[in-house]
């Protein structure tokens, strides 16, 4: 405002100190003057005004220059904390779903438990029926009358096997009278080969499947020729007793091999080694709900499987052809043994041996 007074003030002086000379006497125009200190003193406020405006005009520019760097400033912070909550939710849900248990995993447990459990089962009863079979082989021969006959104790064995025998029958199945040994169950191999049966024998099948197993291996004890050889030294008593051991090897090996097949259905608490696997599958490649839910296909997008479920189920399969593989291993080198065992006899006949 001081500038603007000041500027009007010399406006104003400036034209009385310039001398107006008319004919050597100074003279003054008061219109002229008036008018032109009145031109002076709007110019004079038009120029303040514009002044004015023009430091309000830069004022606001500045001002709306700092908003916009502002509002840009807040706008890039907005959008990187939105981003990071963005990246922050999808991370939490990458790890949820990477978390999230599989929804077979109960079933999956409890079917390696319970193979678990029949495969040491197993074992004890295939341990424990070879030590029956030693005992069937070797027993009952000497009394405290002397030694007894081989006539007679197959005699007695055969009776003991047509009696059980005879009672196993076939559903549906009415035999005549003396044809219940051949309709028998102990007659049906199928029993061995799953044809005709479950995966779990019943009662009457598992005894069936055992006298079976006894009828092909040699339902009778074996004659032994050494029993009763006094002259153990010779060559004929050695060979003897050579063609004994081998002929008690030879069928312990088919009995064994036999009842290792029966075993994966032998009842135990209604289930069996080949029921538990069978039971494994059926509840997966066997159940289209499960296919339909690996193969996001069954209709209902909460019920598909994410893809680290699959890969879960992925592993689990996984392990589950692992330990397929060591049972079919396992079932190779028992075929193995018994053709190597066929080959030698083949070979070297029972009877021809140190010849």
């Amino acid at each position: 405002m001081k500038s603007l007074i000041a500027c009007l003030i010399i406006a104003i002086v400036l034209p009385l100190g310039q001398p107006a000379h008319a004919a050597g006497i100074p003279t003054i125009d008061v219109a002229n003057l008036a008018e032109s200190i009145r031109s002076n003193i709007q110019r004079g406020v038009q120029w303040g005004k514009e002044m004015a405006m023009k430091a309000t005009q830069m004022d606001m520019e500045s001002l709306l220059a700092k908003m916009g760097i502002q509002n840009d400033n807040n706008l890039m912070a907005n959008n990187i904390v939105r981003r990071a909550k963005a990246m922050q939710d999808i991370q939490n849900l990458e790890v949820l779903e990477m978390s999230a248990p599989d929804d077979d995993a109960c079933s999956t447990l409890a079917a390696s438990n319970l193979s678990g459990q029949l495969a040491v089962v197993n074992e004890r009863s295939l341990e424990s029926r070879s030590r029956e079979e030693t005992l069937f082989q070797t027993a009952g021969r000497n009394t405290e009358d002397g030694l007894v006959t081989d006539t007679d104790l197959k005699r007695q064995t055969a009776l003991e096997l047509f009696e059980v025998c005879a009672a196993l029958q076939p559903d549906g199945v009415d035999a005549g009278e003396g044809q219940e040994l051949y309709t028998s169950l102990c007659t049906e191999p199928g029993l061995l080969m799953g044809v005709g049966t479950t995966d779990v024998y019943t009662p009457e099948q598992q005894r069936a499947a055992d006298n079976l197993v006894r009828l092909i291996a040699g339902p009778t004890p074996t004659t032994l020729e050494s029993v009763g050889v006094t002259d153990g030294d010779s060559p004929a008593a050695l060979r003897k007793r050579m063609s004994d051991m081998r002929r008690l090897a030879y069928r312990k090996l088919v009995f064994n091999s036999l009842n290792a097949v029966a075993e994966t259905r032998r009842n135990y608490s209604n289930s069996s080694n080949l029921f538990a696997l069978q039971k494994f599958v059926d509840e997966r490649y066997g159940d289209p709900n499960w296919l339909a839910k690996i193969g996001n296909v069954d209709g209902s997008a909460k019920n598909d499987d994410m893809p680290s479920e699959v890969q879960r189920k992925m592993a689990v399969m996984i392990a589950f052809q692992v330990h397929l593989d060591l049972l079919r291993y396992k079932q190779s080198l028992r075929v193995e043994g018994l053709q190597a065992a066929d080959l030698a006899l083949q070979l070297t006949p029972i009877g021809m041996e140190m010849r």
